[in-house]
C-alpha cells in the first residue's frame, strides 16, 4: 500500500498547478546570519529542503562558524507571470531577481514574434 500524495511531497518534485491557471513551486533557500546586516542569503535556491539542509555545514564552515538555516520560499505564477508579492519577497528578503520563466517552462521554446 503506497503512502498519499500530499502537497508537500508533490512541491518539492516541482511546480504543481492550482486553480484556474495558478502555479506554486517552494523553494528552499540557505541563509547566513551576518553580524551587520542580519540572515542573508547564500547560495542558490533547492527544490527540497534536504537538499539545501545538505549544504548548512559548508556554508558555516565557509563563514567562519556563522549560523546558518534553511528559509522556505512560495512562488505562485499566475498565467505565467510572478504574481506580486512572490516577487516582493525574492527581491526583499532573499536579494534575488525573479526568474525569467515559471518552472517547467524553461525547456519549452518562445513563440516568435
Amino acid at each position: 500500500m503506497s503512502a498519499p500524495i500530499t502537497q508537500e511531497t508533490s512541491a518539492q518534485r516541482g511546480a504543481s498547478l492550482v486553480g484556474s491557471g495558478t502555479l506554486v513551486r517552494r523553494v528552499w533557500f540557505t541563509m547566513v546570519l551576518v553580524p551587520t546586516e542580519g540572515w542573508t542569503r547564500v547560495g542558490k535556491a533547492y527544490g527540497s529542503e534536504q537538499c539545501a539542509r545538505s549544504w548548512l555545514r559548508f556554508v558555516s564552515q565557509a563563514w567562519h562558524g556563522l549560523r546558518t538555516k534553511t528559509s522556505q520560499c512560495t512562488l505562485r505564477w499566475k498565467d505565467g507571470v510572478m504574481d506580486e508579492r512572490s516577487r516582493k519577497t525574492l527581491s526583499e528578503k532573499f536579494n534575488m531577481d525573479p526568474p525569467a520563466a515559471p518552472p517547467n517552462c524553461a525547456d519549452q521554446p518562445r513563440p516568435r514574434e
